[in-house]
C-alpha cells in the first residue's frame, strides 16, 4: 500500500510513499480520501499528520497521473456542479464506494476536493510533515492541513511550478496560497514556479515552524499531541470559524465566530477552564514570570 495508516494515541499518521520518486500518484488520492473518512467517524483521533516515508513528503502530482486525469477529464463542468457533487458525497458517505469503483484519472480531482473538505471541514485537526522537495499537488494537499512543520534539510524545497508546464496549480493553489502568504507572494510562486527553502518559507507564512531534519518528526508528534489535548469543542469551534469565516465577508466571519463562541463558553469544560485560570491569576506572582512561562503554566496549570 502507497498510502499507510499509524496510530499514536489520539494522532493517526498518514503517510504515502511511491519510492524512488516519492511522487503524488492518483489513486494515493482516493487511498487518503478513504482513511481520512474512517478517522472522521473515530472519536479516539483528533489530529492527523500527512506524511511522507522516511526523510520526504509526497512531491507533485505524477505527470503521467496528471496527463491521464485531463484526458478523462469532460469538456467543461459547472463547478456548482462539481462541488454540489462533493457537497451530496460528504453528506451521504455510502456514495463514495461509487466513486471507488471509477476509473482513477476520472475521478481523482473528485479525490482531492473530499479529502480537503474533510481536512478543512471536519472535526480534525491536521499537521502536514515536510520534507524533501515539495511542490504542485504535493504542496496544495499540505495547504489544506491546519498547520506545516518543514525540516530543515538541505533538500527541502516547496514551489508551485505549474506555470514552468503550461499548466496551472488546479488542487486549490491559487486560492489557498494567497490567503496564507499575500497576493503578490502568491503570484510570484505561482508564476514564476519559484523555489523557496524553508527559512522562507516560515518568513512569508507558508510554514509555521522549521526543525531539525533528524528530529522532524518528534516536534511534529509533539505539536500534534498538543491540538489533542485542547478541549473538544474550543477547538472545533475555532477550527470551523476559521475556515468556514474565510469564505465569505467580515461580517459573515464575525457572525459565524458569535455563534461558535455562545455554543462554546455554554459548555462545562469552558466553566471548568475558566475557573481554573481565575485561580492561577490571582497569584500577583505569575505575572513577574516572562510571557512563554506564564502561558505555559496556564496551559499546564
Amino acid at each position: 500500500m502507497s498510502v499507510a495508516l499509524e496510530r499514536r494515541g489520539a494522532v493517526a499518521w498518514l503517510r504515502v510513499s511511491n519510492p524512488p520518486t516519492h511522487l503524488l500518484r492518483a489513486h494515493d488520492l482516493g487511498a487518503l480520501r478513504r482513511h481520512l473518512v474512517a478517522l472522521e467517524s473515530d472519536d479516539e483521533v483528533r489530529v492527523v499528520v500527512l506524511a511522507g516515508g522516511p526523510g520526504c513528503t509526497p512531491r507533485q502530482l505524477h505527470p503521467g497521473d496528471a496527463l491521464a486525469m485531463a484526458q478523462a477529464a469532460p469538456p467543461y463542468v459547472p463547478p456548482r456542479l462539481v462541488f454540489a457533487a462533493v457537497a451530496l458525497l460528504r453528506r451521504v458517505p455510502m456514495l463514495q464506494r461509487v466513486v471507488d469503483r471509477l476509473p482513477t484519472p476520472h475521478v481523482a480531482f473528485l479525490d482531492f476536493l473530499l479529502c480537503a473538505d474533510v481536512l478543512e471541514g471536519s472535526r480534525l485537526l491536521s499537521v502536514a510533515a515536510l520534507a524533501g522537495p515539495v511542490f504542485g499537488g504535493g504542496l496544495e494537499l499540505a495547504l489544506c492541513c491546519d498547520l506545516r512543520v518543514a525540516s530543515d534539510a538541505d533538500d527541502t524545497w516547496l514551489a508551485q511550478p505549474e506555470a514552468l508546464a503550461g499548466v496551472m496549480a488546479g488542487f486549490g493553489g491559487t486560492q489557498r496560497l494567497p490567503r496564507l502568504v499575500g497576493k503578490a507572494r502568491a503570484l510570484q510562486l505561482l508564476l514564476l514556479g519559484d523555489a523557496v527553502r524553508p527559512a522562507e518559507a516560515e518568513r512569508m507564512g507558508l510554514v509555521q515552524q522549521v526543525v531539525p531534519a533528524a528530529t522532524l518528526e518528534e516536534e511534529v508528534q509533539a505539536m500534534a499531541e498538543r491540538l489533542a489535548s485542547r478541549p473538544t469543542a474550543a477547538a472545533l469551534g475555532t477550527h470551523r470559524a476559521v475556515h468556514q469565516g474565510l469564505q465569505g465577508t467580515l461580517a459573515r466571519g464575525l457572525a459565524i465566530e458569535l455563534g461558535a463562541v455562545q455554543r462554546v463558553w455554554a459548555r462545562p469544560e469552558a466553566r471548568e477552564g475558566l475557573g481554573k485560570v481565575s485561580t492561577l491569576a490571582g497569584d500577583p506572582s505569575l505575572y513577574e514570570l516572562p510571557l512563554p512561562e506564564l502561558l505555559h503554566r496556564f496551559e499546564h496549570g
